[in-house]
């Protein structure tokens, strides 16, 4: 018979860390959290076949990421989906205004898929470069390309509107 205990601690201590970055990879609460119980359905199958020496938490990032590109490449109106506003929580109450939170999030709902998985790792996330693109399955060269390539199309969504908005 299985041990689930180890199992459930690891998905308790790891729900709002897998959340947050399924949140902004989706601006979708609900979608977001269907991605991370679908990361942790994989990471439940994949558990008793890790060795004791792999990075669990990294791995689930992993698994996270493949779980959203699956779901994108899937999903021909999830653009439509990322649009719709919906109340959300704040994961930075107090932080900043719940207006310039959804200007930021209208931002990066702008970027090309690649392009926001990777400004969430490396700026939200605060993974390094390595990281990113070991989370993403590319090379660094691809993630330094794919943040310059981001913050020139933030930086001109920007400039579009004046650098100010309501």
């Amino acid at each position: 018979m299985r041990d689930n205990g180890e199992f459930e601690r690891f998905a308790a201590a790891q729900l709002s860390g897998l959340l947050r970055p399924a949140y902004y990879l989706t601006g979708d609460m609900d979608l977001a959290q269907d991605l991370v119980q679908a990361t942790l359905v994989k990471m439940y199958g994949a558990w008793a076949r890790l060795k004791p020496d792999v990075d669990r938490v990294a791995y689930a990032r992993t698994v996270l990421v493949n779980v959203y590109r699956d779901h994108i490449r899937g999903e021909r109106r999830l653009r439509n989906t990322l649009l719709r506003k919906a109340s959300q929580p704040s994961f930075g109450a107090g932080v900043i205004d719940v207006g310039e939170r959804d200007y930021q999030r209208e931002l990066l709902l702008q970027l090309a898929p690649k392009q926001r998985a990777v400004i969430v790792l490396r700026f939200l996330e605060d993974l390094s470069i390595q990281e990113t693109a070991d989370c993403l399955g590319v090379t660094p060269g691809t993630v330094k390309s794919q943040t310059a390539d981001a913050l020139r199309a933030l930086r001109t969504a920007i400039a579009g509107v004046g650098g100010a908005h309501e």
